[in-house]
């Protein structure tokens, strides 16, 4: 079995087991409505042989749920040039209130990618001062504490707005990473704006 395979079929056992979980009852609307379609294209997704087993279905979910909050992701995602041979473009984009937000997903927030994700941020800032820029990652790997507190001690606060893992591979036993997940959705869920319903 792949990597990507792996996991694939560790989430959808994990949401069959956050589903059971006793902290369950505690997922807002908007997070179960995201753990569902999320688990829906996982589930859509097997057999194929993309790299991007876990990272598609889960852009897919989350744009599923800007248009459910009444927000319209952007046909061709916002991208910025940082110089004249590279070009960013963003994972998620969408207006709201006349300011572009910008989502980069990640499959998981390690030294190298939070570091990737800090320079996108900056490129994205410089272009677009007034964009909010979100990083949301499915789980946060041997990671304690608050990221943004590595943006202040760098003296860069401003270039991500947001930091936000759904889960911690630091979670080791079921009940407190199925909790943690249940906090991750309903934070993603807090942050996002509401659109016209």
């Amino acid at each position: 079995m792949t990597d990507e395979r792996a996991q694939e079929s560790g989430w959808l056992r994990d949401i069959t087991l956050t589903r059971q979980s006793a902290a369950f009852a505690e997922l807002s609307s908007d997070g179960l409505f995201l753990l569902d379609t999320f688990e829906a294209k996982l589930h859509a997704s097997q057999g194929t042989s993309k790299r991007s087993n876990i990272v598609t279905p889960f852009t897919k979910a989350v744009k599923d749920l800007l248009r459910r909050r009444g927000l319209v992701p952007d046909p061709s995602a916002r991208a910025v040039t940082a110089s004249t041979d590279l070009i960013k473009t963003a994972d998620i984009s969408f207006q709201f209130d006349g300011r572009p937000w910008i989502i980069e997903i990640k499959t998981g927030i390690e030294f190298n990618a939070f570091a990737a994700a800090t320079l996108e941020g900056l490129a994205y800032k410089a272009q677009l001062p007034d964009c909010r820029f979100l990083l949301l990652a499915l789980y946060a790997k041997n990671i304690k504490g608050d990221l943004r507190d590595v943006l202040t001690a760098c003296k860069i606060p401003h270039a991500i707005d947001d930091v936000l893992a759904l889960s911690n591979n630091r979670d080791t036993d079921t009940p407190t990473w199925c909790r943690n997940l249940i906090c991750g959705l309903n934070s993603f869920a807090a942050i996002l704006p509401n659109g016209e319903r």
